[in-house]
């Protein structure tokens, strides 16, 4: 099983070693019952029907805040919306390993 995530309503990840989801509730979920697992996220922003990604990177922010957890898996964002990926980025900084 894969332990790397992409998060995006349309495209594809790079190769087949992710799992792939295309809403962000069920992305959200998947995150929260395997987080010791998860190696790497990739976020889109937008997910179609004004639904954004912004709900994972803020549990991803909150939680680390609030439980003082640094997660170590590997954050990246493939968005082309330049607002969303600087929204994402500032959350996902704070909690992850972020890699541009």
């Amino acid at each position: 099983m894969s332990n790397k995530i992409f998060i995006d309503d349309i495209r594809n990840p790079p190769d087949d070693s992710w799992i792939v989801f295309r809403d962000t509730p069920a992305a959200l979920s998947f995150i929260k019952a395997n987080i010791k697992e998860i190696t790497e996220i990739s976020f889109d922003h937008d997910m179609g029907d004004e639904m954004t990604t912004r709900p994972i990177a803020l549990w991803l922010e909150e939680s680390a805040w609030t439980y003082g957890t640094q997660y170590n898996f590997v954050t990246r964002i493939h968005s082309a919306n330049p607002i969303g990926r600087k929204w994402l980025k500032a959350a996902l900084e704070h909690c992850s390993n972020y890699q541009e």
